[in-house]
């Protein structure tokens, strides 16, 4: 008889093994990324409980965690290229107040069609 139980920062499993009267509860804090090593400890435990050799199996964690290496990584390279390149586009994006205006142009649209909620005679006040 089995029960699993999963949340963000952990993972469990309780085993009944009636036949014997054991008990096995795993609590693990390996999370949702790699949910598999409280049922991989729990299996090796019943095989021990029942006089067998566990299986040995490898956890999921031992793919997910170069993986999130690797984005890790990948992430911090494209940081540091924002970081290095930031003044060259800041230059090149600094043309002037109008150009500014017009790119901040479309933020003010609802500004301009919703000026009041309490005026009821426009189409659009509706939608607002």
């Amino acid at each position: 008889m089995e029960h699993t139980g999963s949340l963000l920062t952990h993972d469990s499993m309780a085993t009944l093994l009636p036949e014997s009267g054991v008990g096995i509860a795993v609590v693990t804090n390996t999370g949702m990324v790699s949910g598999d090593d409280a049922p991989l400890i729990v299996d090796g435990l019943v095989d021990l409980a029942r006089g067998k050799t566990p299986r040995r199996q490898a956890p999921f964690t031992g793919t997910a965690d170069p993986a999130l290496a690797g984005l890790t990584l990948l992430a911090l390279g494209l940081a540091v290229r924002g970081v290095l390149r930031a003044d060259r586009w800041a230059r090149r994006n600094a043309r002037g107040p109008l150009r500014t205006g017009l790119r901040l142009a479309p933020y003010a649209l609802p500004v301009l069609f919703c000026p009041s909620r309490s005026s009821s005679d426009s189409p659009i006040s509706s939608v607002c």
